[in-house]
């Protein structure tokens, strides 16, 4: 899965997850809600 994050949203994202205080190496699961297929849409 190639994923696509812009500046404001990778900033968002650390921000986050910045107080998490562990030893244990984060993980992030990325759950996709669209097929990504737009073609359908009236407005694509």
């Amino acid at each position: 899965m190639n994923l696509q994050l812009s500046e404001l949203a990778a900033l968002k994202l650390k921000l986050l997850i910045l107080p998490e205080q562990s030893s244990k190496p984060l993980a992030v699961r990325v759950i996709p809600l669209t097929s990504g297929c737009h073609h359908h849409l009236p407005w694509s």
